[in-house]
């Protein structure tokens, strides 16, 4: 059985930091809006190492957040949210790289993004795909040597 672990208020504070990070555009949903924190719930219940990592760098974010607001990072201004980001991505940009990593990896992985995306987790066969036509020019030193194999009757 996994294990949750965020509360309700961490879930609101995370979503609130994915749409920070993936915002809502071009008919795609914010990291926030879809299962991200789910995913990486997911994760981190596999690894301590992720675990800590994650603990860590939220903690960073929130405290820097407190200053601005006290309150709640959801009710700061997002150009204000940006800006706590990118100071936290200078000071700890390895953990805030383990952040992006996963984001981007649950997010891309995520069917309501595939789908939007016309990415579809199938078989190439029978449908196929759409193949872009090459330059055949490249194998000509591959076809003149002629045959190299024997034929088995």
């Amino acid at each position: 059985m996994k294990k949750e672990l965020f509360t309700k208020g961490e879930q609101v504070f995370v979503k609130e930091i994915l749409n920070c990070l993936i915002p809502p555009g071009n008919e795609l949903p914010g990291a926030g809006e879809i299962r991200i924190v789910e995913y990486l719930n997911d994760i981190l219940n596999h690894s301590t190492e992720l675990k800590r990592t994650f603990a860590y760098i939220f903690k960073k974010i929130q405290i820097e957040s407190k200053i601005i607001n006290p309150e709640d990072f959801k009710n700061i201004p997002n150009s204000k949210k940006e800006n706590i980001l990118k100071k936290i991505e200078k000071r700890f940009p390895e953990c805030f790289n383990t952040l992006i990593l996963n984001t981007y990896n649950g997010y891309y992985i995520n069917s309501t993004v595939t789908n939007l995306l016309g990415i579809y987790a199938r078989p190439p066969q029978p449908l196929g795909y759409d193949i872009e036509q090459g330059d055949l020019g490249l194998t000509k030193n591959v076809i003149s040597r002629g045959k190299i194999y024997r034929e088995i009757n």
